[in-house]
């Protein structure tokens, strides 16, 4: 995981939230590793019989011998066992049950009286765990963070050449070799979300290795050696051709070229050039950022504007209001003899939410969401009013 997780297992009062049974489950799964640790399970565990002194070292020593198989499980279990976790278990389960059936036949995921969210938890991580990794994986990918954007060269998006359930695995160890050659180590798992317009993938690979130091049971020091797992997201935006990378930088050039192979059979598909401008904000019309109740919006406001000057100088105008609506008449917003303007800041505000979400988009290629959730919808705003570049020839350029 990107963050060692366990506060679940941390202490015999945070254990104590676990149904015995539950718990007992979790060992069983580990039985071996419970055993050189000197751990029994009883067959019917009670809160009487549970071995809950032991407990706490068993999981929180973190050694060479320690299953990296449970560190995840726990950590999974830790990050999803909460009632916004156990919400999006929930709908991860009825969106199977109507999409896939199938793959839920024979498990046990029913919500049974008294069962609190970690016990929840701890059941879909024991029936299908990668019903536990995916909905944890949805947590990830709607987490606020940046996104750099490349556009396709050309104007025609050729058919995509994988399907909504297609085995990634072939894909995953082409990854592996990268990130093995580049000291990330081997284990990439690519997790796909389609959607109808575009395919979100969650590409988990580990990082550079750490040692850390720790005691074991006899006060003795020994070092642990592993690598903490990172999560990159990748987006394709189908009608558009265009793919959106949240990753370290030095990694966006090999995703361009491995996802450009994958979805579309060319390594050469995905461009370098500009996606944002703003120019149109120059002029301080308020209507440069007009809305409609079709673009899912409550309001609009324009709270922070950036500009270069021919010194090399940022300006940064910032406003709790509206930059727009707050000018007076014949004020200036950008002077005449700007090179650029280079950033704004969009307050948008989404139906039923309290606040305005806070949207940055750099002229460029980057943008900045609060939520990853709410990039579709205000792609589809700033390309209408026109501050995303489409090339010439696109379905989708506005007509002179």
């Amino acid at each position: 995981m990107a963050v060692d997780n366990r506060t679940c297992f941390s202490s015999i009062e945070e254990l104590r939230r676990f149904h015995p049974a539950s718990l007992a489950g979790f060992l069983r799964r580990h039985k071996e590793y419970a055993a050189r640790m000197g751990v029994t399970v009883p067959e019917n565990p009670t809160d009487e019989n549970m071995p809950w002194k032991a407990l706490p070292g068993l999981f929180m020593r973190r050694l060479p011998d320690t299953p990296m198989m449970m560190l995840t499980d726990m950590a999974l279990i830790a990050e999803m066992a909460t009632a916004s976790g156990h919400d999006k278990l929930v709908a991860e389960i009825e969106r199977l049950k109507r999409e896939a059936p199938k793959t839920l036949e024979g498990l046990d995921l029913t919500e049974k009286a008294g069962m609190t969210d970690h016990d929840f938890a701890m059941q879909v991580c024991l029936e299908k765990r990668d019903l536990l990794e995916k909905a944890h994986a949805r947590v990830v990918l709607f987490k606020k963070s940046s996104f750099d954007y490349y556009p396709a060269y050309g104007v025609e998006i050729p058919p995509l050449l994988i399907g909504e359930s297609e085995d990634l695995s072939k894909f995953e160890k082409s990854l592996d070799v990268w990130f093995h050659g580049n000291n990330r180590g081997l284990g990439t798992k690519v997790l796909m979300f389609p959607f109808s317009e575009e395919i979100w993938f969650l590409v988990g690979h580990g990082s550079k290795p750490v040692r850390i130091g720790c005691l074991d049971e006899s006060g003795g020091r020994v070092t642990f050696f592993g690598r903490p797992e990172e999560y990159d997201a990748v987006i394709f935006r189908k009608d558009f051709g265009e793919l959106r990378i949240r990753a370290e930088a030095k990694f966006h050039p090999m995703y361009l070229l491995k996802f450009g192979e994958l979805l579309l059979g060319n390594g050469d598909f995905f461009s370098h050039r500009d996606v944002f401008t703003l120019e149109g904000l120059r002029s301080g019309n308020p209507a440069a950022i007009t809305w409609g109740v079709e673009d899912g919006f409550e309001g609009v406001r324009l709270v922070e504007l950036g500009y270069e000057l021919p010194s090399g100088r940022i300006v940064i105008q910032r406003s709790k209001g509206c930059l727009l609506h707050g000018a007076e008449p014949g004020e200036v917003l950008v002077p005449d003899n700007a090179v650029r303007v280079v950033r704004a800041r969009f307050g948008i505000r989404f139906p039923g939410a309290r606040d305005c979400r806070i949207v940055r988009v750099d002229a460029g290629r980057c943008a900045q969401y609060c939520r990853d959730g709410d990039s579709s919808a205000v792609e589809a705003w700033l390309r209408k009013r026109e501050f995303m570049i489409m090339p010439k020839g696109h379905k989708h350029e506005k007509a002179a």
